[in-house]
């Protein structure tokens, strides 16, 4: 015995999202209801006025929501595991970082103190940064031999505006990441950029040559007991250029100080602003901040 089937009707804004896809008349047919005739003309017309009226916002908003819908039917892909360190078991062996050779420090930022390098910084036009510069950004936090200096890209807006690194929404997510391995953000850390100035675009290489003087003696006056880089530019500037970005997470690196020959433990993760970016990195750099908690603890 065979079941009627009850007859479905297609919104306005479903019919929108077909036609746009030029799948809308095989799709459609079979969805009329028999009692309302006039449906195809009406649902036409109402697309019609749709896409003249809201044409570019429109389309991709009907594209999204066909999307999310789609997305919500398609099989679910398992995560990818968390990185968890044992408890028990020792940190991943150090993978040793290529010798780079570092540049020379000019011979008047060899006697500067942190307030000097600020006031240096303030002033310093080795690149085109200085032209649209309100103020530098050297760093902030622990000064003492922090257990790590975290060292990102550069400043933002907000961070520029404040003259302190780690502002804003990043800047709340980085300390909640923090704190949820016990790490006191003011006490326990020093941040800081590989640029001291703002970019308004991507940064390019004589940029980040022209700050390394002023990174390597904070460096050298802060003596830190480790290193967190976030983002692939400043993973680079420390482990070289050979190995993508991904590959050099999850496991601690050695960095070679070329002025006193200390070896710093180096671990890699992502920027806060990339996780507000793309929440799926949620993951991952929690996996990074666990490594950071058992190294602390070794």
């Amino acid at each position: 015995m065979i079941m009627p089937t009850a007859s479905l009707n297609l919104s306005t804004l479903q019919i929108s999202w077909l036609t746009e896809l030029q799948v809308a008349a095989p799709f459609i047919a079979p969805y009329r209801t028999k009692e309302s005739p006039n449906t195809e003309n009406k649902a036409d017309r109402a697309i019609a006025t749709h896409t003249l009226e809201n044409k570019e916002t429109g389309m991709m908003s009907a594209r999204q929501a066909l999307s999310d819908s789609l997305a919500e039917l398609r099989p679910k892909k398992a995560s990818a595991p968390v990185f968890v360190p044992p408890a028990n078991e020792p940190v991943a062996q150090p993978s040793l970082a290529k010798d780079r050779p570092q540049p020379e420090l000019p011979s008047e930022l060899t006697q500067m103190d942190l307030m000097q390098l600020q006031a240096y910084a303030n002033r310093c036009q080795a690149c085109s940064l200085h032209e649209q510069r309100v103020q530098s950004v050297l760093g902030a936090g622990q000064i003492n031999q922090p257990d790590w200096m975290v060292i990102s890209t550069a400043p933002s807006s907000n961070e520029e505006i404040s003259g302190l690194p780690m502002q804003g929404k990043s800047g709340e997510l980085f300390t909640a990441q923090m704190q949820s391995v016990g790490v006191d953000v003011s006490h326990q850390l020093y941040l800081t950029q590989l640029l001291k100035c703002r970019a308004a675009t991507k940064p390019i290489p004589e940029q980040l040559v022209a700050c390394q003087p002023i990174l390597w003696r904070q460096i050298e006056l802060i003596q830190p007991k480790r290193l967190l880089v976030l983002g692939s530019k400043a993973a680079s500037l420390f482990l070289g250029e050979g190995t993508p970005f991904e590959g050099l997470r999850g496991q601690v690196h050695q960095w070679q100080d070329p002025k006193s020959g200390r070896h710093l433990p180096v671990v890699v993760s992502y920027h806060p602003a990339s996780i507000l970016l793309r929440p799926q990195l949620k993951a991952q750099s929690w996996g990074d901040v666990l490594l950071m908690k058992q190294l602390m603890g070794s």
